[in-house]
């Protein structure tokens, strides 16, 4: 520690605090204004408000050997005046420090934040920096060790000497710099590092521009930078080379590229952590200025998330190489895995379509699907149109339309029985399937009700089928192949429903209901064709068991308008869904997919409706549905409109 006492007495850096007046010790609350300071130890400080203090002074100044504590600031820190610094620190060790809001200083030798052998902290800011002046750096760490900073904002200087980020004496720094560092001033580098400084590290995902001639985005003298980490194409790099350097890259066009000068010793390259790459690709210059002898291998493996990519440096011309990606081991896996998991939406939202559609037809949220309305022969007919609209997971959604032909026969005044044909004219499949129907779906209605006009208990059974015939696709992700197979899809639901209808004697009528529904979905296993590498799909069903209880209401607004509405509130007592599990012969340890990854057992049922009599036995009827879905994040919406005629 004696060398940085000496080289802040050189510089005339002042190591004791409170030279100008504050409004005193900072403290939990509104930030005051004119700035105050830090001169106790463990303390946490939340201030919120801007900090505007008189000429020369600093916005927020820890005293000496003011220790442990947290402060965080919500607001602007604006300062003025010569060596007037936003955010200082001397002699302070072990502080946590968070800033949203932004620095400014507009004065020479004023920094926007200071560190003075103080050792150990932690810095995070959300804001920008912006400096006026000669020597006016954004972020001066002077004689200070083994402190973190993370800087989510841009730092912006103007004045000769001004650096960005400026080091002295200063060993075991981290910085990651996610905003961008601009200077204009002579000399003023964007990280600038030096006095026998060690250890720092200094990651690079941001842009940093110099303006002025023989000023570089990083520039080191009499140091060496531990590591640097770049993700930006073009920054400019002066003096000894890294002990490390890792490329990041983001995509095949965006990635850090660094043109070298003036070097000296050697670095380990290697790939950045968390970098997307593409299987056998060039990226080219990433690398500009070195000989073969600054870099101390050539060629290696990246490994990320059970991916490994063997990857070489060529040089293709003097001081500037490439990096070439070669083939990816395992890549293969995990890619089909992510076309699994795609398919799996599309399954998923078909799924939810299918048991929509069936569960709407045999359970009378809606009162569709059947047909009540008789003349002197006890018979009904009714021919209609539906469109169900499913919202699915991932671009998974899908619809589909269809005309609806119903027909019933009054056995006598209690009881009826009603069949339906559901037959599917358009749809919009989820992604990677293409449904054909084998047939329509049909179902039937048995129904007791106590009295001729419907007043008291009712008692329905109903049931519906349907099976359809799928072809499912795999997209290219990666390197994993395209896949197509085709299946059969079959579905089966069956309800008992128990009502009792009142009335107000006038105008309205209620019908509390309680139901049981069953229902299961069923998609038979496939093995892909045309494929190099296919994929044996198991078969996979879904198995539910739901009661369902809410409100029917129907109010008559004249001899002709009926309204009515439900509102209803099914909750599963039991949801078993397979995961899906895909084998090969060539790829192992596939991973299985859930389905439903979150089973939503409880649900609203939400129904509107109006039904116009053209005479006495005939009726014109829109009835429209909402519902939530047992399947993650899925909701369906239904329109029906349709016509009754009576015989």
């Amino acid at each position: 520690m004696s060398k940085h006492k000496i080289y802040a007495v050189a510089l005339g850096i002042l190591l004791t605090t409170n030279q100008y007046a504050f409004s005193g010790e900072c403290a939990t609350g509104t930030a005051p204004s004119a700035g105050c300071t830090v001169g106790v130890d463990d303390t946490t400080y939340t201030m919120t408000g801007n900090i505007t203090p008189a000429s020369g002074a600093e916005g927020i100044e820890f005293e000496v050997n003011s220790d442990g504590n947290t402060i965080n600031l919500t607001g602007n820190i604006t300062t003025t005046g010569s060596t007037a610094y936003g955010y200082y620190l001397s002699q302070s060790d072990s502080n946590t420090n968070t800033i949203i809001g932004n620095i400014r200083t507009d004065s020479a030798a004023s920094y926007g934040i200071h560190f003075n052998m103080s050792q150990s902290n932690n810095l995070t800011l959300t804001g920008n920096i912006s400096t006026e002046g000669a020597a006016a750096n954004g972020l001066f760490i002077s004689g200070s060790d083994n402190n973190t900073f993370t800087i989510n904002g841009n730092i912006s200087t103007e004045g000769s000497s001004a650096r960005g980020i400026y080091l002295s004496s200063a060993d075991s720094n981290d910085f990651t710099m996610n905003g961008n560092i601009s200077t204009s001033g002579s000399s003023a580098h964007g990280f600038h590092l030096q006095g026998g400084s060690t250890g720092v590290s200094f990651t690079n995902l941001g842009t940093i521009s110099t303006s002025a001639s023989g000023t570089f985005g990083i520039n080191i003298e009499g140091s060496t930078l531990a590591t640097l980490n770049n993700s930006q194409s073009g920054l400019t790099y002066n003096g000894k080379i890294p002990t490390n350097y890792n490329v990041v890259i983001n995509s095949t066009s965006d990635y850090g590229k660094t043109v070298f000068s003036s070097v000296s010793g050697t670095t380990t390259f290697n790939i950045f952590a968390g970098s997307v790459l593409e299987t056998e690709t060039t990226y080219a210059s990433v690398i500009d200025g070195l000989e073969s002898s600054n870099i101390t291998a050539e060629s290696g493996t990246y490994t990320d998330s059970g991916k490994s990519y063997a990857w070489t440096l060529t040089n293709v011309s003097a001081n500037l190489w490439d990096l070439v990606v070669g083939l990816c081991t395992g890549c293969i896996k995990e890619d089909t895995d992510e076309t699994i998991e795609e398919i799996g939406d599309g399954i998923a939202s078909e799924f939810s379509q299918l048991l929509h559609k069936s569960a709407t037809a045999n359970f009378a949220n809606m009162n569709t699907y059947d047909c009540g309305l008789f003349d002197q022969e006890g018979k009904c007919f009714s021919i209609g149109v539906r469109h169900t609209d499913v919202n699915g997971n991932n671009n998974s959604d899908s619809s589909s339309s269809g005309a609806v032909a119903v027909g019933g026969y009054k056995f006598n005044e209690n009881f009826r029985v009603s069949g339906f044909v559901d037959q599917q004219a358009a749809r919009r499949n989820p992604k990677g399937l293409k449904v054909h129907n084998k047939g329509p779906m049909v179902g039937m209605n048995l129904v007791w009700n106590q009295f001729a006009n419907h007043l008291g208990f009712q008692v329905r059974v109903a049931n519906a089928y349907q099976a359809k015939d799928m072809t499912i696709t795999r997209s290219v992700i990666g390197v994993a192949e395209a896949g197509r197979g085709d299946t059969e899809i079959k579905v089966q639901s069956y309800v008992a429903e128990v009502s009792y209808q009142f009335s107000d004697g006038v105008k309205t009528s209620y019908r509390p209901y309680f139901a049981s529904r069953r229902a299961i979905i069923k998609q038979d296993g496939y093995t892909e064709t045309g494929v190099d590498n296919p994929l044996t799909f198991n078969t996979l069903e879904d198995k539910s068991t739901t009661l369902v209880m809410g409100m029917k209401a129907k109010h008559k607004l004249n001899s002709t308008i009926t309204l009515n509405g439900a509102l209803g509130i099914e909750h599963d007592i039991s949801n078993n869904v397979d995961k899906i599990q895909a084998t090969s012969s060539t790829i192992t340890g596939l991973t299985p997919v859930d389905l439903n990854t979150s089973i939503n057992k409880t649900r609203p049922v939400v129904t509107l409706g109006a039904t116009y009599y053209i005479a006495p036995n005939q009726s014109f009827a829109a009835q429209t549905q909402y519902q939530e879905l047992s399947y993650t994040s899925n909701s369906a919406k239904t329109a029906y409109f349709n016509y009754n005629i009576g015989f």
